[in-house]
């Protein structure tokens, strides 16, 4: 099985406490990204009630130029990567849409600060730099 290696973006980012954790859709297989990159995962299961933070960047990724909140909950989680994938491993629950603002984040080209490091197949890992 092919992996995305997320090395350390900074000497802070190389220690366990520094590591910048991921975010992305569970329903895209984003909760297993903490386990194959050794990074903590910001939204681990496909139910659940999410702290505001994490809502507010499921819900406003896309505003992550523009709304200094989105930012800044970004940074209180220490986010670092957001992972999309375009395959749904459970596309017709009910709680899919729940997470609808972390789908096809291609159409965020041009978002400042979300830029992509890696492509397999139909997973895309996004760095944030923006924050």
């Amino acid at each position: 099985m092919p992996t995305c290696t997320l090395g350390p973006a900074t000497a802070a980012d190389a220690t366990p406490a520094g590591r910048q954790g991921v975010l992305g859709d569970p329903f895209g297989g984003a909760m297993f990204a903490g386990l194959y990159s050794d990074r903590p995962n910001a939204v681990n299961h496909f139910v659940g009630v999410l702290d505001p933070d994490r809502m507010l960047l499921v819900l406003g990724l896309q505003h992550l130029g523009t709304d200094p909140a989105v930012c800044a909950a970004a940074r209180r989680l220490n986010i670092g990567y957001v992972v999309d994938d375009s395959h749904r491993i459970w596309p017709g629950h009910n709680n899919a849409v729940s997470f609808a603002g972390l789908h096809d984040l291609g159409r965020l080209t041009g978002v400042p600060g979300l830029i992509p490091i890696g492509r397999e197949g139909s997973v895309t890992v996004y760095r944030i730099t923006g924050c």
